[in-house]
């Protein structure tokens, strides 16, 4: 897969999680399978993806440790 279809890919679900069309979960997932599409390509990973993929899984751990003292 190019490297310009990726990055367009990645930029489409970015935009996503901003106009909040689908659930962060969904769109979360949908970032770490690109992420390991350009890996598997031995590919650079975008620096501002890691950073909002890292920060999302912070969220939904504490969400889920919140949800556990329920």
């Amino acid at each position: 897969m190019e490297l310009d279809q990726l990055e367009a890919e990645l930029a489409l679900l970015v935009n996503e999680m901003q106009t909040a069309t689908k659930g962060r979960h969904e769109l979360y997932l949908g970032l770490r399978a690109k992420m390991n599409e350009l890996r598997a390509y031995n590919m650079p990973l975008p620096d501002d993806i890691k950073t909002l993929i890292a920060g999302l899984e912070k969220e939904f751990e504490a969400e889920t440790q919140n949800a556990g003292r329920r």
